[in-house]
């Protein structure tokens, strides 16, 4: 299989099935962070997949306006782990792309009462598609 194709299935299977519905996921530091809720995957046990976006309150300077990531969330270790990455401009093109290689995914756990545990409990409460 070409690398080309490899990326292009690779993306396919991070693309949503349902029109996205962005639901705030709680303060994050200089962005808006939302996550899907109509695309929100179960996994096995507690794990679900996820995508998650982050619009800057101003645009970066190498004109990054927002990210869109992939990841997993395991709801029971309270932990998430990215599996893809997007970075837009401002008009919604995609200026880059970086899938993480299994080898490199890390499991990060959220700080207990900080703002990235409040927006994983909200992604953990809500239903799976």
């Amino acid at each position: 299989m070409s690398l080309g194709l490899a990326l292009a299935l690779a993306l396919q299977a991070a693309a949503p099935a349902r029109e996205p519905v962005w639901v705030s996921a709680g303060p994050a530091p200089g962005a808006t962070a939302e996550y899907d809720a109509a695309n929100i995957v179960a996994l096995d046990g507690a794990r679900r997949r996820v995508r998650v976006r982050a619009v800057y309150h101003r645009i970066r300077p190498d004109g990054v306006a927002s990210s869109i990531a992939v990841g997993e969330i395991d709801c029971a270790d309270r932990t998430a782990m990215l599996i893809e990455m997007q970075d837009l401009d401002a008009t919604g093109n995609v200026l880059a792309t970086r899938t993480i290689p299994n080898e490199e995914r890390r499991a990060m756990p959220s700080t207990p009462g900080g703002p990235e545990e409040a927006g994983l409990m909200r992604i953990c409460a809500s239903p799976a598609a």
